[in-house]
């Protein structure tokens, strides 16, 4: 598989209660893409990088320049649930990664030796992802 082909107009939130935070980002996003946090800011997240780049703080709703704000939606707490439309065909029941390409998507299994797998969630329809974010601190080998 590659990295996911996502339509920027048809990323959205699922659902009144999905959590959501008005942010600062530190470089040009669009909606869609996977983003940490760096001294206050947000940027790309990348797989590729260190794993403080691949640890997912949110979901880019609406589009930004950089050090423009905008909303992220945030990972879900334990009981709570976080549906984002990522903008792409998704497989059911297929876990899902940022990329080793900064700011995009693929399935976790993509991940190459050397890069950090960050899962942030799991396709529970062709369309929704089920945003839970968890971090490995070490590369895959």
């Amino acid at each position: 598989m590659a990295d996911l082909s996502q339509t920027a107009s048809s990323v959205a939130i699922s659902g009144s209660k999905a959590p959501t935070k008005r942010v600062q980002f530190g470089e040009a996003v669009t909606q869609g893409m996977p983003v940490y946090l760096s001294d206050s800011k947000y940027y790309k997240a990348d797989a590729n990088d260190t794993v403080a780049k691949a640890a997912v703080e949110g979901i880019v709703l609406t589009p930004a320049g950089i050090d423009g704000y905008g909303m992220i939606a945030v990972p879900s707490d334990v009981e709570g649930v976080s549906l984002v439309n990522l903008g792409a065909t998704l497989t059911v029941g297929i876990q899902y990664a940022p990329s080793a390409t900064a700011g995009a998507v693929c399935p976790i299994t993509d991940i190459s030796s050397g890069q950090f797998p960050t899962s942030i969630g799991f396709a529970i329809s062709s369309s929704l992802l089920d945003f839970k974010v968890t971090t490995c601190s070490v590369a895959k080998t």
